[in-house]
């Protein structure tokens, strides 16, 4: 049987196939199944093959190969994509990522590099699919009176749109309104600011958690800090250059492990698809994707939706919920629907005169301006997804 990892290149210049092959010939391991030259061929060649991994040159990037990155993703779920550019510029891997890539190469590489990300990728991936089906059995074999966490994970695809602002005042007021046991943790590894939004100064955080041989849920409980509400906190690395230390793994083996000492734990993520996000977006029992009524925000959030359907997510695991929310700004509310093919589910009404003080505060506004629309807002929104896990529990019970 061959094993080995079967990759499919596609680029506009033949000395950057050329060159690539030749890496890929000289490594045991890898085998080259075709190569593509230009968009349609790419997309030809992936559905003729389906490879383990397709390799794409996105440059020159005024050809759009991000759309085959999309089709192939969508199309081929369990093919992994991996693309590479002279563009270093955040908003490129942005838009690569959101499309579906597992990796991001920025021109010039070397063989090992690019060997180091093709199996990295590729390997997280098969991790991932397996990760599916142990999952599902271990969930069958539970007994049906055993009350596990609930996992909320706040997910956006575009900065700047307040998802942190929102799963903090979120995370408090589900401790004030379940009076049971929660915590937040921060998987924004470079740059996470949930601490700073909760006036929290954590003395240890993740990376304190992942350097420990085996984890222990009293190990956990030392690493968390508390919030004044009650919220305990899992703050994220205090430098960015620490984040690489955590492994998918160690998010994974984390939530677990938090699921079975708390009642709910809600996650904050980069915007980004990183293989740490994946991971507690697999776990996840409701991923809550923030947005605002802004062009970009629309497009970057269909995309997604696009990638969690071929990550074969359950449509009702997913909720969008709209920040600053307004008639007066922004696209209209029933054009944006029309574009995402599906209803929005909350709002939370534009009151920038109210929020930014509190994010400069480190106070939620939750807490300081209960009165406010975006806070009784804010309450609904912690209601209805209090009552979905009530009616899923009662269902399942």
């Amino acid at each position: 049987m061959d094993d080995r990892i079967r990759v499919l290149l596609a680029s506009t210049t033949p000395e950057i196939l050329e060159s690539i092959r030749a890496s890929l010939a000289a490594e045991d391991g890898f085998r080259v199944v075709g190569e593509a030259r230009s968009r349609e061929e790419a997309r030809r060649l992936a559905e003729r093959f389906e490879p383990d991994v397709v390799l794409i040159d996105l440059d020159p990037w005024k050809m759009n190969w991000i759309d085959v990155v999309e089709h192939i993703v969508l199309s081929l779920p369990e093919v992994t994509v991996i693309v590479f550019s002279n563009h270093a510029e955040p908003e490129y891997l942005r838009d690569a990522m959101v499309a579906g890539a597992r990796e991001y190469l920025v021109k010039p590489f070397g063989p090992g590099e690019l060997l180091s990300a093709i199996r990295r990728a590729y390997e997280a991936d098969k991790r991932r699919r397996s990760g599916y089906a142990e999952r599902g059995l271990a969930d069958s074999q539970d007994s049906p009176t055993k009350q596990r966490g609930k996992i909320i994970t706040f997910l956006s695809t575009k900065g700047g749109v307040g998802k942190t602002t929102i799963a903090t005042n979120f995370a408090v007021q589900l401790v004030r309104e379940t009076k049971g046991r929660v915590v937040m943790v921060d998987l924004d590894l470079e740059f996470g600011d949930v601490a700073i939004l909760l006036d929290i100064l954590p003395t240890r955080t993740m990376v304190d958690l992942v350097q420990e041989e085996s984890l222990t849920g009293a190990l956990i409980e030392r690493c968390l800090s508390t919030h004044r509400s009650g919220l305990k906190v899992l703050a994220a690395p205090t430098r960015p250059e620490q984040a690489e230390l955590v492994e998918p793994e160690h998010v994974h083996e984390v939530l677990a492990l938090l699921r079975g000492m708390f009642d709910y734990i809600v996650v904050d993520t980069a915007q980004s698809f990183t293989d740490t996000v994946l991971s507690a977006l697999d776990i996840s029992d409701m991923i809550l994707l923030v947005t605002t009524l802004e062009v970009p925000a629309i497009k970057n959030t269909k995309l997604c939706l696009g990638l969690m359907d071929s990550l074969h997510y359950p449509a009702q695991k997913i909720k969008i919920l709209v920040n600053r929310s307004s008639r007066e700004i922004g696209v209209n509310l029933e054009e944006t629907e029309r574009t995402l093919g599906r209803p929005v589910d909350f709002h939370i009404p534009s009151e920038g005169r109210l929020i930014v003080p509190s994010v400069n505060r480190g106070v939620p506004f939750i807490m300081t301006n209960s009165s406010s629309r975006a806070a009784r807002s804010l309450r609904d929104v912690v209601k209805s997804v209090l009552n979905e896990f009530n009616e899923h529990d009662a269902n399942e019970g």
